[in-house]
């Protein structure tokens, strides 16, 4: 299967300011950049996480996702599979909310 994570921010050098602004205010959140990265960096934790359960998530922010990406995911952030050809929702905003920044909570989702 082909997992990709969808961010909610752009991945340019001013959406990725705004996100930072937006963070620091509490009037922007993005539950898969908690699972995925720290303050600063990408955790190791969370890539470690995905090696030992031999899971390949693609991450991208939301400029750089497809049309059809983003019509799969819906709200952002979203985790979206790949299954004959067709994109599907299978982590909402929610659900990546629920995992509370646990990168083996993702995980464990993704493999029930």
């Amino acid at each position: 299967m082909r997992y990709v994570g969808i961010y909610n921010a752009d991945g340019t050098m001013l959406g990725e300011l705004r996100y930072v602004v937006g963070k620091l205010r509490g009037t922007t959140s993005c539950s898969l950049c908690d699972i995925t990265h720290g303050k600063v960096r990408p955790r190791k934790d969370f890539f470690a996480a995905c090696a030992e359960a031999a899971i390949e998530i693609e991450l991208l922010h939301r400029n750089e996702a497809t049309s059809e990406h983003l019509a799969a995911a819906g709200v952002l952030p979203a985790l979206i599979v790949e299954e004959e050809g067709t994109w599907r929702c299978v982590l909402t905003a929610s659900d990546l909310e629920e995992c509370a920044g646990n990168p083996a909570q993702l995980i464990s989702r993704l493999q029930a």
